[in-house]
């Protein structure tokens, strides 16, 4: 290729002492080791690329002509399918209801906005969105201390009276009904959340304890 201009290498070469992204600094050096005469297959050799790379880095910085246009990026997100009215639907939702998969997004989308998302596109979009899937963690319901008392008034202290007198063991036994998520009563199930909130907690029933004789 042509020769860089002294003024091109000279900030290619500064660039390419500071530069911290990976990308950049391989089309910084790409330029720089054509500059000195490398051909692209060397480059390419040597940068881990292949050739038709290193021509297209070529052709992209003549097409250029500064280095920020050719350090930018190439590629440009795709427009996303969904609108911008639908996406804010699609965040109100999702901070409204518990999700427990992607798929179930996908099926949300597809029924309300008639848009096909595949799984990988749909946890590419909460990412996006900053919504993450995550683990739901169970929470002991708070003891009812009117509860309590009722069990103890009317229940265990007759109780006690009795099996004292009449010197009989008394047993106790405790039920507990099993633990309720917020989005049902599947375990291992994940949510989406938005992103540092901690929504997904589980409450379990109040216990039920009866005490009674042999």
């Amino acid at each position: 290729m042509d020769k860089l201009s002294k003024h091109d290498h000279v900030l290619l070469r500064l660039k390419q002492r500071t530069e911290r992204n990976k990308q950049r600094y391989i089309k910084i050096t790409t330029m720089l080791m054509l500059h000195e005469g490398y051909s692209a297959i060397e480059v390419a050799e040597a940068l881990g690329i292949d050739p038709s790379t290193v021509h297209r880095y070529r052709a992209r910085f003549l097409e250029c002509g500064d280095l920020n246009s050719y350090l930018q990026s190439e590629f440009r997100g795709s427009q996303s399918a969904l609108s911008n009215a639908q996406v804010l639907q699609l965040c109100d939702e999702l901070n409204e209801r518990l999700y427990r998969s992607a798929a179930e997004v996908c099926a949300y989308i597809e029924t309300t906005f008639a848009v096909n998302y595949t799984r990988r596109h749909v946890r590419r979009l909460l990412r996006s969105l900053g919504f993450s899937f995550k683990k739901t963690t169970s929470v002991p319901a708070k003891a009812d201390a009117e509860m309590q008392r009722r069990f103890l008034e009317n229940e265990l202290l007759p109780l006690l009276e009795t099996t004292a007198a009449k010197a009989e063991p008394l047993y106790f036994g405790c039920s507990a009904p099993a633990v309720q998520h917020a989005h049902g009563n599947r375990l291992d199930r994940y949510r989406t959340s938005a992103s540092g909130q901690d929504n997904g907690r589980a409450t379990a029933g109040q216990p039920e304890c009866r005490a009674q004789r042999p």
